[in-house]
């Protein structure tokens, strides 16, 4: 419990900072939105291990993690909002940690350049690159965290999106090659930053079983109760509860409501999909269902909230 209040201290923290953020430059005022994917899960086309993004000033680019995500701000003025949590500015040069499981938006305040990286819990992190063990021994014996768990990039990180760039439009697609290439960063990772300041970077995982977690938030969509999980999971009902509290801090049924208000309020926000049809999908009986659910949630019926918040052409749904 003691690592997961840190956890969510330092982020809370960071979210409440303000940043000088450094001038942008070398992208075309006329480019309005440029996002480049590696387009390399198999058997899922619009899914990609590495995204680049260059925009023009007053794009917003929002999306949703199934895995946890590194964001790196090469150059330009950003603003990164999770969970509705509230704007952070993050400066040119810096990189932030996107937890799992969570819709977000960037805002674009200049002209751009960004990466996101989606690192998988139970792929990467592993004794070869990155041990998230290793990490909560360390984030355990911290009594004071610094003010935010974000860290600048090193020229070496620097250059690896850099040619990671040249990949993409070079057309290279090979899940393999963007998996060893996610290992490579996290060796990286660890090869140049001190470990104190790695275990608050990635404060948001640590303190998951890995198996167990990756397991949850990669398969919850596909099941509509945490009984339905459980048996998925291959554990009693009652063994499942106390794991998922112990690696998420709550029951099951909080967060999958939560997550699936999440949802709802990505692809009311960032697609044009029906409203009914995203009714249904989620499990709704009827329209009147779905808008209690939406009024409990936010305060507004799914239309007055599409309406209010929706910047369905500069989404990206796909990542």
């Amino acid at each position: 419990m003691r690592i997961r209040a840190l956890k969510w201290q330092f982020w809370l923290r960071f979210c409440k900072l303000q940043h000088t953020v450094a001038p942008a430059g070398g992208l075309s005022k006329e480019i309005a939105m440029e996002v480049i994917r590696s387009r390399d899960i198999p058997g899922q086309n619009n899914e990609s291990t590495f995204v680049v993004v260059h925009a023009s000033p007053g794009r917003f680019y929002l999306s949703r993690t199934v895995e946890g995500k590194v964001l790196y701000n090469r150059n330009g003025e950003i603003s990164l909002n999770v969970e509705r949590r509230g704007d952070i500015d993050i400066a040119s040069g810096k990189m932030v940690f996107i937890p799992p499981s969570c819709s977000f938006s960037v805002y674009v305040k200049g002209i751009t350049s960004f990466y996101l990286y989606r690192l998988s819990l139970s792929l990467h992190f592993n004794e070869s690159s990155l041990p998230l063990e290793t990490l909560e021994e360390n984030l355990a014996k911290q009594d004071t965290p610094l003010d935010s768990p974000h860290i600048n990039a090193h020229d070496k990180v620097d250059a690896f999106f850099h040619i990671l760039g040249e990949y993409i439009r070079d057309g290279i697609s090979a899940h393999m090659f963007y998996t060893y290439k996610a290992r490579e960063l996290l060796i990286l990772l660890r090869s140049y930053y001190p470990i104190r300041e790695l275990a608050r970077f990635f404060s948001p995982i640590i303190g998951r079983n890995t198996e167990f977690a990756a397991f949850v938030t990669e398969n919850y969509r596909k099941y509509r109760t945490a009984r339905e999980l459980a048996e998925a999971s291959c554990h009693s009902l009652s063994s499942f509860n106390r794991l998922f509290r112990q690696n998420f801090g709550c029951s099951p049924y909080a967060w999958m409501d939560r997550q699936k208000a999440n949802d709802v309020y990505y692809e009311l926000t960032a697609t044009n999909l029906p409203i009914k049809q995203i009714s249904s999908e989620h499990g709704f009986g009827s329209l009147s269902q779905f808008t209690a659910f939406c009024k409990r949630h936010y305060g507004l019926s799914p239309r007055t909230l599409r309406n209010r918040h929706g910047f369905h052409k500069e989404a990206d749904p796909r990542i």
